[in-house]
């Protein structure tokens, strides 16, 4: 079972992603954050897998919790899951060590894409799953023109 922790600042946007992610069977949605402080809680009550993390948190920026994230819990594959999903931010999201970007709004082909890459890197013991490569990040530049 995948284990994760959805992390916005807006009700309606984290329970729209848990419902999205809720629809895998392989999936338990272990909590909603609203912000960082409710994260870290989260984490040193629960083992966790994968989290997603909006950019824009209200006062806090999501791209410096990933950043931390991925120092403190290098074993979280971290999917940033923003609006604003321009080159620089998906740049910047790769930099603070996000292992995935979903461009809102999100479809469930876009949960299933980031949840198959989660398992593919889980099953592949020699990959670095806790931050793009630099390869996969010039796939990702070169997919998109």
């Amino acid at each position: 079972m995948i284990k994760i922790v959805i992390v916005d600042d807006f009700k309606e946007t984290a329970e729209s992603l848990s419902m999205l992610y809720g629809l895998r069977k392989d999936v338990q949605i272990v909590a909603l954050a609203h912000n960082g402080d409710q994260l870290w809680s989260i984490l040193q009550e629960h083992e966790v897998d994968l989290i997603s993390l909006d950019i824009q948190l209200g006062r806090e920026n999501g791209l410096e919790l990933c950043q931390i994230i991925h120092h403190k819990y290098p074993e979280i594959f971290t999917v940033i899951c923003s609006v604003e999903a321009t080159i620089e931010n998906q740049r910047l999201a790769a930099e603070a060590g996000a292992s995935y970007f979903l461009a809102k709004p999100v479809s469930i082909a876009d949960i299933s894409e980031a949840i198959d890459l989660f398992l593919r890197c889980q099953q592949d013991a020699g990959t670095d799953s806790s931050s793009l490569t630099a390869e996969s990040l010039d796939d990702l530049f070169d997919s998109l023109g």
